[in-house]
């Protein structure tokens, strides 16, 4: 029929007609998607999965498989299915044609010069920074060579790093300056880098002590010490009045009767300096107490984990129940500018799943509870990695905080992260997850003394 013959209805009716066609389509594609992304995850599991050079086994597989599933469904319901979709979209382009998985200005990363402290395996740091187009000054362990030499424009090796970095970060501080430094008398601003992170807690304090006398923006050492003393971080905690579960510092046999008084049982034993959740475990009586401490203390590995060159001694805590998160802050000036609820434990803490699934009350709880360690401990800027249990009865209580950027294995939006250095450096703002941007004024910066190198150079 001709326009003129067509009725409002009709026209109505074809409108309403081809919004529900483009509503079931779009359905059907995120339906798809969906699909799709659960039949890869569950071969996956079947597959061993890897994170970075470790393998992961996951013993309950259709357990861990209904937990992902719906932590990606929570996760599209409150980000919307089109954030879940670029989501995946960001890790095809990241790892099948290398290129940065989020746009971003050519100005904020593209020729920017980064010391790294640490994570020479890491693979996914360095292809990431590669994609950006920043140049890469890695710091770390001579032995570790040939797996970063191609991947950085500069590698400093130090033998017995992880000793060095714990005992004498002097030394490795003058091997920087010696490196990489103008004299100062040719100039009163020495420092070529625009800016310092480490993806290793081990070297969280060596980074701002380099910070420090680099004249880089980090958390400043001390609070730095802070957070990787596990005593101290519930020291600092209580004194500002936050939720601590009952603690006592164990540097010897002869402490352990007096620390079981203290905080009871059942409880969990763990080093005031630990990494990986290593030589930890819970205890129900003093014998098991007596007996899990001499056990530890002897089999203490500084060789396989540098961490113990800083302390053998332990920490007794009350036991805390309830799920276990992670979160990562981005933090500038003192202030929370990103967040991300990064993955959760299964209920067999079996599994790691991401995204995290929790009820926005407790997204809150946890993130308050987090930012206020932070502030405790005196971190104020660069990413921090926190881990918290939700207690049914005590609330949020954060058990452990890493000065340091979160992996290549967090979810792809937090891949961004790497620029949070240079972000700060160049007092741009970062957009809060939940909140409107923090605006910052600019730092004009001189430009650097000497070129990041053109071509990979190795000083071992």
């Amino acid at each position: 029929p001709s326009p003129a013959s067509i009725t409002w209805r009709e026209q109505v009716c074809e409108a309403v007609a081809n919004r529900m066609a483009t509503k079931c389509c779009t359905k059907c594609f995120y339906s798809l998607v969906l699909v799709i992304v659960l039949i890869v995850i569950l071969a996956s599991l079947f597959a061993t999965p890897r994170i970075h050079s470790c393998e992961l086994h996951v013993p309950n597989k259709f357990s861990a498989f209904y937990d992902v599933s719906i932590a990606l469904l929570n996760y599209a319901e409150s980000r919307g299915w089109n954030a879940l979709v670029d989501d995946l979209w960001s890790i095809i382009v990241s790892d099948v044609f290398d290129r940065p998985p989020f746009n971003i200005s050519q100005t904020e990363l593209v020729g920017k010069h980064l010391l790294m402290v640490g994570g020479a395996k890491n693979a996914p740091a360095l292809r990431r920074a590669k994609q950006y187009g920043a140049f890469i000054t890695l710091l770390d362990d001579s032995r570790m060579e040939s797996y970063a030499v191609s991947r950085v424009h500069r590698f400093i090796g130090i033998e017995n790093f992880g000793y060095i970095a714990a005992k004498e970060p002097e030394q490795v501080l003058a091997l920087v300056e010696g490196t990489c430094l103008k004299p100062a008398s040719e100039s009163s601003h020495s420092t070529f880098f625009d800016g310092i992170f480490t993806l290793v807690e081990d070297h969280g304090p060596l980074t701002s002590f380099l910070a420090e006398k680099l004249g880089l923006l980090a958390s400043s050492y001390q609070s730095a010490q802070r957070a990787r003393n596990k005593f101290l971080m519930r020291t600092a905690m209580s004194e500002a009045g936050l939720t601590v579960p009952k603690f006592a510092l164990v540097p010897s046999p002869s402490h352990l009767e007096s620390a079981a008084s203290a905080v009871g049982f059942p409880a969990f034993l763990k080093p005031a300096f630990g990494v990986q959740a290593t030589f930890a475990s819970r205890v129900d009586t003093l014998d098991e107490l007596n007996a899990t401490f001499q056990r530890f203390q002897s089999t203490f590995d500084a060789e396989n984990h540098p961490i113990y060159h800083q302390g053998t001694e332990m920490i007794l805590e009350s036991l805390l129940a309830g799920p276990e998160y992670q979160l990562e802050m981005m933090l500038s000036g003192g202030r929370v500018i990103f967040h991300c609820l990064s993955s959760h434990y299964s209920h067999a803490r079996d599994a790691l799943v991401f995204p995290a699934a929790a009820s926005a009350d407790r997204r809150a709880a946890l993130l308050d509870a987090a930012s206020r360690t932070a502030t405790a401990l005196g971190l104020n800027e660069g990413v921090v990695h926190v881990e918290l249990f939700d207690d049914p009865s005590e609330g949020a209580v954060v058990i452990e905080v890493n000065n340091r950027l979160s992996r290549g294995f967090l979810p792809m939006k937090f891949a961004h992260q790497v620029r949070c250095c240079v972000h700060s450096r160049l007092g741009h703002a970062a957009r809060a997850e939940s909140s409107s941007p923090v605006h910052r004024p600019s730092v004009h910066l001189p430009p650097p003394l000497c070129p990041p190198p053109t071509a990979p150079l190795s000083t071992s």
